[in-house]
């Protein structure tokens, strides 16, 4: 299934709006997914195989919780939402560079690596 980009684009502030800005943010908090010790090891994985910035590939599988609709009188169209609980993952953390890995071993006292 093709990958669907979920960055919201930046609204125009409303200079007569009352209501109190609290920033753009690129995605919304609902989809961040944020995995702990627990998560990690039944991965088989830890915090180093994730680079901050790095992209990485998950698959899973979710359970439908609950789906809603709200109308609001201050909305001009309603709100849908679905929740879904994950319950399996699969993860494939940033693939790393040669530079990356040398400089890992360099900082080790590992020296130089050969080139594969």
């Amino acid at each position: 299934m093709p990958l669907i980009d979920m960055k919201r684009p930046k609204k125009k502030e409303n200079v007569d709006s009352p209501e109190i800005s609290g920033g753009y943010e690129k995605y919304p908090w609902g989809i961040r997914l944020t995995l702990e010790n627990e998560e990690l090891k039944k991965l088989g994985m830890n915090i180093k195989n994730f680079p901050v910035g790095k992209t990485c590939k998950i698959e899973g599988e979710a359970e439908v919780t609950s789906v809603s609709e709200n109308e609001n009188i201050d909305d001009k169209e309603s709100r849908e939402s679905v929740g879904l609980q994950i319950k399996k993952i699969a993860i494939n953390p940033p693939q790393q560079t040669k530079t990356q890995i040398w400089q890992k071993k360099k900082n080790k006292g590992f020296g130089v690596i050969e080139e594969y």
